[in-house]
């Protein structure tokens, strides 16, 4: 929607802070698409390869937990990148990233533990 709204604007020869503001917010949701289509369970690139398993072995839960698994190591990966990139980079960004890391690691295991009762 504002990847139109800006090609848009930028016809209609809208002002430059209105083309610089939709120009923005379409790459951020963009980045937030491509983010959001990681392999790990709590994210829907997790619902993905859930679901491509479950295709592939017949076996729900298997699928469920494997993908579990993968939001697990995601998060962990996202913890340890943020971690080493606060202290040798941007203190800010990189707790950002582990932040971002542990929501992912925390919703992981409470899909885990959902599983676990539902099995």
């Amino acid at each position: 929607m504002f990847a139109g709204a800006w090609t848009a604007g930028s016809a209609l020869d809208a002002p430059v802070v209105v083309a610089a503001s939709l120009s923005w917010l379409a790459a951020t949701n963009a980045l937030i698409a491509l983010f959001n289509l990681l392999p790990g369970a709590p994210l829907d690139g997790g619902r993905i390869l859930r679901a491509l398993l479950w295709r592939r072995r017949g076996d729900r839960v298997s699928a469920t937990r494997t993908a579990q698994h993968a939001g697990l190591a995601l998060g962990r990966a996202m913890i340890g990148a943020g971690l080493l990139m606060s202290l040798l980079v941007n203190w800010f960004s990189g707790l950002w990233l582990a932040l971002v890391g542990w929501f992912i690691l925390t919703s992981a295991r409470a899909e885990e533990r959902s599983t676990d009762l539902r099995a």
